[in-house]
């Protein structure tokens, strides 16, 4: 028996070595899948616009009924993955697109600054309290 769509439960469609839905235009990658796509994918043109996100629910992994855990791509994509940790990704439709154009724009660009800042923070903060730590033991300032 295939496995079924989390949203519409209807039996997925096998085509291309992942599972479609027919009805809402979802795609289920088992592990693996979807990196080996976007790595196969022909270069995108302009970022789709985004989807109103579906309602917040979390849905059962086709493969074995767990509900899966929600998950940004990258996370500055704006596309939230569900994600089964032990059977792959479920794609609501138009998401593997925005993937696609995140990957072939300038999105690692800016998550490489994105993460770059963070970090440059992380080490302001860090300074800060061992300089503030060092004013407590110096009794210079209180807690």
């Amino acid at each position: 028996m295939p496995p079924s769509c989390p949203r519409c439960r209807l039996p997925l469609r096998a085509e291309a070595g992942v599972d479609l839905c027919d009805q809402c235009g979802g795609v289920w990658f088992d592990r693996g899948e979807l990196e080996a796509a976007i790595e196969a994918a022909p270069p995108q043109g302009a970022v789709p616009a985004a989807r109103p996100e579906p309602a917040v629910r979390y849905l059962p992994c086709p493969r074995c009924t767990t509900l899966m855990n929600r998950k940004a791509y990258e996370r500055i994509s704006g596309v939230t993955l569900d994600h089964c940790n032990a059977h792959g990704v479920w794609l609501d439709a138009g998401e593997l697109d925005r993937i696609l154009a995140f990957e072939a724009g300038d999105g690692r660009e800016r998550l490489a600054i994105k993460l770059t800042d963070e970090a440059r923070l992380d080490r302001e903060r860090q300074r800060d309290a061992s300089q503030r730590w060092a004013r407590i033991r110096a009794g210079l300032e209180s807690y």
